[in-house]
């Protein structure tokens, strides 16, 4: 038995287990499956070639010859899945001839007739149809557009060619001009980089793949020197065995660490050009360990990706007031599918089953086309058309998940037409970035943390400052009051209006101070009572019924007969009268079209439970006027913003605060130019009764 019957099985099993393999990643990918394919036929094809080296006079090589002809037909099949070539018609050509004609040549072979030069120098020759469909592919590289740079493409063409010529050469008598073991061998070669190539989607790069490819061989060149070493060294077949088993037990214990360190080695050597990169993402890091303000860290994120990937477009979503929503923080860029993108992402997206689906935290779409394309099941080649569908809606071609313990607090969606040159023009870049937005995902984590003791700073500042102004304001305010009392307004004098001004300007500074202080401490007011929330409001209603603008609408609905919580009154007074005096406020500066009808403000009230069974109480103030911006949205708690000259900008901050304090919320949902509705939920004290159960 000569080398190369050697080296053929080693390729025979080789194939196999790398089809196995690849296989049983995903029983339904088309691509893997026809990978296996034509790897099983190589398999067989080298078998047979071994048994009949072993066995010549059995007639073992016909069948040798016979899976030579079905090589052509098997990668084909492959060639035309990698490629995504299906449709071509030089290609469908290419495929029907060449399965006509090993049908052809297996039946020669089952009748017999290899044994005709003829016959056997078409089987030997069949495979050239795989140098045809190469020439092809090579001279019409342009109508691919991969995203891959051409020189790889050539390269892999190539090597294809070489790889064919070579093994050519060691199987066809007379046609070898030195070493005939070195076409198995490149042979092995080859469909080790296939594999890996197409397992990983295109994420890798060739020198991860030769990082790969070179690990496995020392590793395998240390197991064959050790066990060659126990072969000699031991004669007596009980201490082979006890020695073989040390020796596998020693190469499973240090297996991790020696190809840890290979790997690093060989890293180290063909992939030098990775430093500056490595040099961008140690600065960023550094920079992010500086980082205060956790929004901050966008933007040093931001600048990584702008340095690194130029995108046409990026957008960062992160956690809206609305649990249950990622707002749109920032867009950028020129890249016009950001255009039209949302401004608002729920968490029942199918963006983030695709995120829990692929175990990822980095979605490319290339990769999905590659899936939809190589996939068989119809039902989840319809399920990844969606997620794709969806991933296009956020106008980019990359997302990143900006995660915490599988938990997405935000993406970044990216518009990269092709992936960088001066990082070898491969996405396997994207990989290296994920530890990056992972740092930015602790510390988006911690921004509401943040928030919170900058809000209590401000708190801080605010009493004090508020303590301030009562001092040294309400002092001579009131002496001025107090004065312009005692000059009696009321006297029919000339002067006597401008008494009645200084009067009521001293009452609405005043106001205003009281606000500050309001909105220092909210909850340093009178005792808690119980109290019917119906009745309050009702009565409100009634009062305000009388000085609303005559083209105004004010109506109560409520499904409640009673709706009793713990409240201060006063305070639950001032809330829905600013809610409803700002209801107005809105209106009177607004032309409601015939298609809405009349001016109206509606105070409606119902009840709910929440998940962990709460009974609550909601009160809803909605009018039909202008709504709010939808860039004031999330503005309008905050202290001293109004879009009002008249206003101080602490009303909506100092009823939320009381709202709060109760052990409630307050929530807004505005649709510009047909409704604003503000919604106060509060903790019942009682069961309610209903209106239907009475």
């Amino acid at each position: 038995m000569d080398a190369l019957a050697q080296t053929a099985l080693l390729v025979s099993l080789f194939s196999f287990s790398l089809g196995f393999a690849t296989l049983a990643r995903n029983v339904r990918n088309k691509l893997f499956i026809r990978f296996a394919f034509a790897t099983t036929v190589i398999s067989a094809w080298a078998l047979f070639f071994f048994i009949s080296s072993v066995y010549p006079e059995n007639g073992w090589y016909g069948y040798h010859l016979s899976l030579n002809a079905w090589l052509a037909p098997a990668s084909l099949l492959f060639i035309q899945s990698m490629m995504r070539i299906d449709r071509w018609v030089s290609s469908r050509i290419l495929l029907w001839g060449s399965l006509f004609l090993c049908l052809s040549m297996t039946v020669m072979v089952y009748l017999g007739l290899e044994r005709h030069d003829l016959i056997k120098n078409i089987i030997y020759f069949t495979p050239g149809l795989i140098v045809v469909q190469t020439l092809i592919l090579l001279m019409k590289d342009r109508e691919l557009n991969p995203v891959v740079g051409i020189r790889r493409r050539i390269f892999l063409y190539v090597s294809t060619l070489l790889v064919l010529a070579l093994t050519t050469m060691d199987h066809i008598p007379g046609l070898w001009l030195g070493v005939p073991i070195v076409g198995n061998l490149a042979l092995a070669a080859y469909l080790f980089f296939l594999s890996q190539a197409i397992t990983q989607q295109r994420l890798l790069n060739l020198q991860s793949l030769v990082s790969r490819f070179f690990v496995v061989v020392v590793v395998s060149f240390l197991l064959t020197c050790l066990y060659s070493l126990v072969a000699v060294w031991t004669k007596e077949f009980a201490l082979f065995f006890l020695n073989s088993f040390f020796v596998s037990f020693f190469m499973l214990t240090l297996l991790e660490p020696i190809r840890s360190g290979v790997r690093f080695v060989i890293d180290w050597l063909i992939t030098r050009k990775s430093a500056p990169y490595q040099a961008e993402l140690e600065s960023t890091i550094h920079e992010l360990s500086l980082v205060v303000n956790p929004k901050d860290s966008l933007n040093v994120f931001e600048n990584f990706l702008d340095r690194v990937l130029k995108p046409q477009g990026l957008a960062f979503y992160i956690p809206s007031t609305d649990p249950k929503l990622l707002r749109r923080e920032r867009s950028v860029g020129s890249g016009r599918k950001l255009l039209h993108a949302p401004t608002e992402i729920p968490l029942h997206h199918p963006i983030f089953d695709l995120f829990a689906r692929t175990k990822t935290k980095v979605l490319l779409e290339e990769r999905l086309e590659n899936e939809i394309e190589r996939m068989a099941g119809h039902e989840t080649k319809s399920r990844l058309v969606g997620w794709r569908d969806s991933m296009r809606a956020l106008g980019g071609n990359i997302v990143f998940a900006l995660a915490r313990e599988d938990r997405i607090l935000g993406l970044a969606v990216l518009d990269v037409p092709v992936p960088p040159e001066a990082y070898g023009a491969n996405w396997s870049i994207l990989r290296e970035i994920e530890p990056l937005a992972d740092r930015v995902a602790v510390l988006i984590e911690k921004s509401p943390v943040f928030d919170r003791e900058r809000e209590v700073e401000r708190l801080a500042t605010l009493g004090e400052m508020a303590a301030g102004l009562a001092h040294e304001i309400r002092n001579p305010l009131g002496a001025i009051k107090g004065a312009a009392q005692y000059l009696d307004p009321s006297a029919n004098r000339p002067e006597s209006r401008f008494l009645t001004v200084i009067v009521e300007e001293a009452d609405r500074l005043n106001a205003v101070v009281t606000q500050f202080l309001d909105y220092a401490k909210p909850s340093a007011v009178r005792e808690y009572k119980e109290l019917d929330l119906n009745i309050l409001i009702q009565k409100l209603v009634t009062l305000l019924s009388t000085t609303a603008p005559s083209d105004v609408d004010l109506r109560v609905q409520s499904s409640l007969l009673t709706a009793k919580i713990r409240c201060a009154p006063e305070q639950i007074h001032q809330v829905l009268l600013n809610l409803i005096q700002n209801a107005f406020k809105a209106l009177k500066k607004w032309d409601v079209s015939e298609e809405f009808g009349e001016k109206r403000v509606l105070v409606s009230i119902d009840a709910f439970e929440t998940a962990d069974l709460r009974s609550m109480v909601r009160v809803t103030v909605e009018d039909n006027g202008p709504g709010i911006a939808r860039e004031n949205l999330e503005k309008i708690f905050i202290p001293f913003f109004t879009t009002d000259p008249a206003g101080s900008g602490l009303g909506l901050s100092i009823c939320r605060k009381i709202i709060q304090a109760h052990g409630g919320m307050m929530e807004v949902q505005s649709v510009p130019g047909v409704t604003t509705q503000f919604r106060i939920i509060l903790p019942l004290f009682s069961p309610v009764t209903r209106k239907d159960a009475s």
